[in-house]
């Protein structure tokens, strides 16, 4: 599954071959993907929209367009594709036509998600975004946060981490290199973590997510 370091690979690249094209029609061909629009709601909706420009948090792609916010999780196995030709995979299931180019969602397993909102929208107090916890990035996930979301949790260290609503962006993989550079067992209970385990946390974390950013890892 992306995680953090593969989603801003994501943004990185989309920023730099759609920025400022804009949307001239759009095909959905898997419509479950859209999680509070319609086919019909989407396709019209986007239909003049301009990418303006590509954010992120946690595991989430943020696309801000003129008017809407598209909000996309590529949990498994989305991608997306920048394409010149006519020829559909049947794995591709969301084609925006741009002014030269189209750019297509593909996803093998159809896990992912979609959401939509239009710009009037704080989207960080709506669903998928409002439970999403801190990056490791974010000045707010600090010793007092952590101390306060592990405090009494019996649940092994590990699992804490992946939780989402806690810290944002780190899935199977950088949780365990995260844990081996902070020397701590992956079942230790939360807990009973002491405060230099909190800062060690944090501290790698944020090294060994900049180290996937830079290896550009996808």
């Amino acid at each position: 599954m992306p995680e953090l370091p593969e989603i801003e690979t994501v943004r990185r690249h989309l920023e730099a071959v759609v920025l400022h094209k804009t949307i001239r029609k759009v095909d959905v061909f898997y419509d479950k993907i859209l999680k509070n629009q319609t086919k019909a709601e989407f396709s019209k909706k986007l239909v003049g929209e301009t990418f303006s420009s590509f954010k992120r948090l946690g595991k989430y792609l943020i696309i801000e367009l003129t008017n809407y916010y598209l909000i996309s999780h590529l949990r498994m196995e989305g991608k997306y594709i920048l394409e010149t030709n006519q020829d559909f995979s049947k794995h591709e299931h969301i084609v925006f036509y741009l002014d030269d180019c189209n750019l297509r969602y593909h996803d093998t397993r159809k896990f992912g998600t979609m959401h939509l909102y239009p710009k009037t929208v704080d989207i960080y107090h709506e669903v998928p975004l409002i439970n999403v916890g801190y990056e490791p990035f974010d000045e707010r996930l600090d010793n007092k946060y952590l101390t306060s979301r592990f405090r009494n949790s019996k649940r092994p260290i590990k699992s804490t981490l992946l939780d989402q609503t806690i810290i944002s962006g780190l899935g199977n993989i950088y949780v365990d290199e995260v844990l081996f550079m902070c020397k701590l067992n992956p079942q230790e209970e939360t807990g009973k973590l002491t405060s230099d385990d909190i800062d060690n946390i944090i501290k790698n974390a944020v090294i060994v997510l900049n180290k996937a950013i830079e290896l550009g890892t996808y």
